[in-house]
């Protein structure tokens, strides 16, 4: 349950704003299970252990939830990062959790399929070169 803290932790007042750096790359970021129309998206980037262990995201971006699958071209870091999404489902601005930290709202990480804790920074993160296209990450209601 920690762990599952320490990612909301991460998620949890990010608003949308692109953080430049020079050596980035453009990818297609498919999110899918969204709530169409049932509040914004909100998509993290943690580029190192670090920045996923204090909750400090390189890159952040907003989405309008239009329909059940959002594909959208970001520009984001080569290298290892970990993507966190979730869905303001209530338009609070913050992600919502219950008893241990459980998210009450969709919620989706890079290489985390929804069932138990997400795990740490190694478990999740994905590998963005310039031969990186897509990047799906699905979101669950917990």
């Amino acid at each position: 349950m920690k762990k599952i803290i320490i990612v909301l932790l991460c998620l949890i007042g990010v608003k949308g704003s692109a953080f430049s750096q020079n050596n980035t790359t453009s990818i297609v970021l498919e999110i899918r299970n969204v709530t169409v129309n049932g509040g914004m998206l909100y998509v993290s980037i943690c580029t190192s252990e670090e920045t996923y262990k204090k909750q400090q995201p390189a890159m952040s971006y907003e989405f309008v939830s239009t329909s059940a699958i959002i594909r959208q071209e970001i520009n984001v870091p080569v290298g290892e990062c970990v993507i966190l999404i979730y869905q303001d489902t209530n338009n609070n601005g913050k992600s919502d959790t219950g008893f241990l930290g459980i998210p009450k709202e969709p919620v989706g990480i890079t290489n985390w399929d929804g069932n138990g804790p997400p795990g740490n920074y190694k478990k999740l993160k994905i590998a963005i070169n310039d031969m990186t296209e897509i990047v799906v990450v699905n979101l669950y209601q917990l």
